[in-house]
């Protein structure tokens, strides 16, 4: 027999709630293919700012990270490298540089298990020079070479060839490419550009056996500065160079080497709303322009990262910013083998966060690095794996009234109100993995387990209040996903 109290407060409820119109408002992204959700995501950094720019898979099956810190070292910027398990777990870190600014851009793995890092080092006041550091497997030392060409010299990127390195740089206003030995000494070296400044900041060597430049350029092409994809042989000379890009302000972020001989480049392109925008352009083996495709997921965004996944398919990195809003974040986009968009995601917090490297760990499984920003500390040093989890929804209880497990009236207030016992249902599932179990908790803690499709749990614990009901499910590959709401709950 139900309670007399009970009942008037029952009634209450039911008279009140005619006193609202319900409405709903539900934005639906229909997809061929989910988007991964992030599997785990570590931050690294001290009191000031550290920003995450280059990041390797190691052999191990850990990462190699590096950027720049003003956090730690002798002074100003210095070069950090961390090296984490295959979880993201710091194992160890290490600064190099010394009282004026170090930087570093880009770090690779080389095939002694040590690592190489090319960047730049300041050595007078506005002065810089190329700088290539050899460590070995725990991040020490090995060797320290710098290099001049001119009063300002920026290095982006290096490669392991069969017996050495080459390196990618910025001397004065020309992009400088360098071949050197197992120790450093420089064998051949080119520099590439006109009168204006251009820029040279990633180079792959091809299945050719020659070198591929991307940078951009305000030397040549047609517009403000235009990105420039330039080839050479195995000494540094220009085979060709092409331009790509409309009369605005277009930027490269990364050149891969395609599984049909040809390259495809990412950046950003300045379209005629003036904002520039995530571009994929796709070339021959000559380096003449097949397609170019833009995608615009708000007001401005760059494409940092490429990388061609088994299927043929291209992952974008990147970062996206909306004028007017708070702060920016990361970005990856998938697109089909000609370009077409199959799911964009975006992911981070209020501040300035970004995405500036992506490597492939399977077709399933992604990791990024780049810089979230702290509300304590400021920029930290950001490392996030991507991968296919499970789908969670709570069902129900969804927004309305419930009585005895029933649903009286929906769209009654912003949370669910639950009078008595109720049966919370949720949907879960995986499009990569199958779901193995769905955990039920209420304010975190543990109250049931399903291991059985339709995943439910009866709540009939006599509570009154407001609580967090959260679904957790797990997949074969142990990643989880979930989903929460705050509901009252009467009796």
């Amino acid at each position: 027999m139900i309670n007399k109290k009970l009942m008037v407060g029952i009634s209450f409820i039911l008279i009140f709630s005619t006193l609202f119109h319900a409405n709903a408002n539900i934005n639906i992204v229909l997809s061929s293919e989910e988007p991964p959700g992030i599997v785990w995501s570590k931050t690294y950094g001290g009191i000031n700012a550290d920003r995450a720019v280059s990041v390797q898979q190691t052999y191990d099956g850990g990462f190699i990270v590096a950027g720049p810190t003003n956090s730690y070292g002798a002074g100003g910027w210095d070069a950090w490298l961390i090296k984490t398990d295959s979880e993201g777990n710091e194992v160890w870190n290490k600064t190099y540089g010394g009282t004026l600014d170090d930087d570093v851009l880009c770090v690779i793995e080389t095939r002694n298990g040590g690592y190489a890092i090319a960047g730049y080092s300041e050595y007078s006041q506005g002065k810089y020079e190329l700088w290539i550091l050899k460590t070995y497997n725990n991040g020490t030392e090995e060797w320290s070479k710098k290099y001049r060409k001119g009063d300002t010299v920026f290095g982006f990127c290096i490669i392991e060839i069969e017996h050495g390195y080459v390196v990618v740089s910025k001397a004065e206003d020309d992009v400088w490419l360098l071949g050197i030995d197992e120790n450093g000494i420089i064998v051949w070296n080119n520099t590439f550009g006109g009168a204006k400044p251009d820029w040279g900041l990633e180079v792959i060597q091809d299945d050719y056996g020659d070198y591929v430049i991307v940078g951009y350029t305000f030397s040549f092409g047609h517009g403000d500065a235009d990105i420039w994809l330039i080839k050479a042989n195995e000494t540094g000379e220009e085979l060709w160079n092409k331009t790509f890009g409309g009369g605005g302000y277009d930027t490269a972020g990364d050149v891969i080497q395609t599984y049909d001989g040809g390259y495809a480049i990412t950046g950003g392109i300045t379209t005629s709303n003036g904002w520039r925008h995530f571009c994929l352009i796709k070339t021959d083996e000559n380096g003449s322009e097949l397609w170019t495709k833009i995608y615009i997921i708000n007001d401005f965004e760059v494409g940092s990262s490429l990388i061609q996944t088994v299927e043929g398919d291209y992952l974008i990195v990147g970062s996206t910013d909306s004028f007017g809003s708070k702060g920016c974040n990361a970005c990856v986009i998938k697109t089909d083998e000609n370009g077409v968009e199959v799911w964009n995601v975006t992911y981070g917090g209020n501040g300035q966060n970004s995405a500036g490297s992506i490597i492939g760990l399977n077709d399933k499984e992604f990791v990024t690095a780049g810089t979230y920003e702290n509300d304590e500390s400021g920029d930290d040093f950001w490392l996030v794996k991507l991968g296919y989890i499970p789908i969670v929804t709570i069902e129900k209880p969804k927004k309305g009234l419930y009585f005895m497990d029933f649903l009286i009236r929906p769209f009654l207030f912003r949370n669910p109100l639950i009078i008595g016992s109720i049966n919370v249902e949720v949907d879960a599932v995986d499009n990569k993995y199958e779901v193995e179990k769905v955990e039920f908790y209420v304010n975190d803690y543990l109250m049931g387990t399903d291991f059985s499709e339709p995943y439910s749990y009866t709540w009939n614990d006599t509570s009154f209040g407001r609580y967090k009901l959260k679904a957790v499910a797990f997949n074969s590959n142990n990643y989880f996903g979930f989903d929460e709401i705050w509901v009252w709950k009467f009796f």
